[in-house]
């Protein structure tokens, strides 16, 4: 579902809604495990107030989930191995790729073999997991950069506590020049 398809107080409800399904009445974050079905609950819940937006919360949820599922299971039947670095690893032989409807020119996703693929489908899978792994750096240069907090506040028990000790915000000392 698009939220750009809610209007201001539809979007507004929704937002309530995550923030309930997501955080407890102390503004903790609750465990993963218990926001899908404290969402199924609530969405719910909203539909049977009479919010239409809900609904289609729930189909696009399903419908997400559904894709999900089947992508798990048919990457399961798809296994092929490869020598990786003088190692052997299964990988899933299944991939996802943007195809042209025949019948519309519209750009559609699908799970394809890549026996099956074309160069083009090829070159995009490869784009695709280039883009992951420029983003992964970023995430372990972010973890790097919070751990030097460790050794520069041993008795801290992780980075908000770190940066409180030294009288600096989190966020600033992300985006600062200093190396970890």
């Amino acid at each position: 579902m698009d939220r750009r398809m809610l209007s201001a107080e539809e979007r507004a409800e929704y937002d309530t809604l995550l923030y309930e399904a997501g955080y407890d009445e102390d503004g903790q974050r609750r465990p993963s495990g218990e926001i899908g079905e404290r969402m199924q609950r609530l969405l719910v819940d909203a539909t049977q107030a009479g919010r239409t937006w809900a609904g289609y919360v729930i189909d696009d949820d399903a419908c997400r989930g559904h894709l999900a599922r089947f992508k798990r299971w048919d990457k399961a039947r798809h296994i092929l191995t490869v020598n990786h670095e003088s190692v052997i690893v299964p990988r899933a032989a299944v991939m996802g790729v943007k195809r042209r409807d025949p019948e519309t020119g519209g750009v559609v996703h699908q799970q394809a073999l890549f026996a099956e693929m074309t160069w083009a489908e090829l070159a995009g899978v490869l784009e695709s997991a280039q883009g992951r792994i420029a983003s992964d750096r970023i995430t372990v240069a972010i973890c790097k950069k919070l751990l030097a907090l460790a050794l520069r506040c041993p008795g801290s028990e992780g980075p908000a506590d770190a940066c409180a000790q030294l009288g600096m915000d989190m966020q600033s000392y992300l985006v600062g020049d200093e190396a970890a």
